[in-house]
């Protein structure tokens, strides 16, 4: 790998995060309320299971973002 691949894939990657963290920023907590009332099947998995699945799918999706 060279220098430049490994320094446009940092910065590809970091614009996706930034655009992930203002979108954070624009939610309340208090608007996740009527989540935590829901009937979950039995089969859903963790929420913690969920975080982590998703931030490696979003890394995935960085990756694929910089070579196309």
């Amino acid at each position: 790998m060279n220098k430049k691949f490994i320094i446009t894939l940092i910065i590809s990657i970091a614009i996706c995060l930034s655009i992930g963290a203002l979108g954070g920023l624009s939610v309340k907590a208090d608007n996740f309320v009527w989540y935590n009332s829901l009937n979950r099947s039995p089969l859903n998995p963790p929420n913690i299971v969920f975080l982590y699945i998703m931030k490696i799918i979003g890394l995935v999706q960085k990756i694929v973002l910089y070579i196309f």
